[in-house]
Formats: C-alpha cells, sequence, structure tokens
C-alpha cells in the first residue's frame, strides 16, 4: 500500500488490484495492524496531517478492514513462532492465509513464508 501511496515501484500494480476490486473482480484485506502499521510510519515521516489525510483515503479504497480478533492473532503468533519475520507482516500474512488470499509485497521477509502462503510480488524499488 505504501508504495501506492508514494508512487514507488509497484504503485501500478496496486492500483490494477483496487480497480478490480472496485469492479467486484477480487477482494482486497488490510488488517488494523498493518493499518496501523501504515499510519505510524506516514505520521513519523510525513506528520500527523498527512497520516489522517492517508488514513481517509485508504477507508475510502475497496478493500475490507479486518478487525484483530484472537483467530487472527492466533494465526499470526503461530507465524511468528516459526518464522524471524516482523509481527506485523506475520498479521498481513495470517489475514491472507484466513481468506486464502496472496499477499502483494515487495517486501523480501516474505521470501520466508512463500511454502506457508501465496505470495504477488511487486516489482522491487530501483
Amino acid at each position: 500500500m505504501l508504495c501506492y501511496l508514494n508512487d514507488e515501484a509497484g504503485a501500478d500494480n496496486v492500483q490494477d488490484l483496487l480497480l478490480q476490486s472496485q469492479n467486484n473482480q477480487c477482494d482486497l484485506y488490510m488488517n488494523l495492524v498493518n493499518l496501523a502499521e501504515i499510519y505510524y510510519t506516514i505520521q513519523r515521516h510525513e506528520g500527523l496531517e498527512r497520516a489522517s489525510e492517508v488514513l481517509a483515503i485508504i477507508e475510502n479504497f475497496p478493500m475490507k478492514l479486518e478487525i484483530v480478533n484472537k483467530e487472527l492473532a492466533l494465526l499470526a503468533a503461530n507465524l511468528k513462532a516459526k518464522f524471524p519475520i516482523a509481527l506485523a507482516d506475520c498479521f498481513c500474512a495470517a489475514t491472507a492465509s484466513k481468506y486464502s488470499a496472496s499477499v502483494v509485497t515487495g517486501d523480501p521477509e516474505f521470501e520466508k513464508l512463500e511454502e506457508q502462503i501465496s505470495i504477488m510480488w511487486l516489482p522491487k524499488k530501483s
């Protein structure tokens, strides 16, 4: 999502997915842990006002925001126990797993999960 918001490598891929979701051709999901991660990252680098603007933009995307309940927390915890990756990334992977969806990312940290979840790889930053 950050690559799309910052118009970086992979932004076109994310835009295509958003359009597909808007046309009911696919479902997109984001959990609230990852939403918080985007919010604090933008706030840290660009300020509270920009973070609030981005939050409003994301809330209008054709995407389902997944509440973090016990089921999702335990799925993420199981991944964290087995793989040395960030907890927020485990929540992303757990959300994808729950819905039999693909993680859309360019983050090489997810390579550790390629046998666990489906991954749609975005181009790397140049």
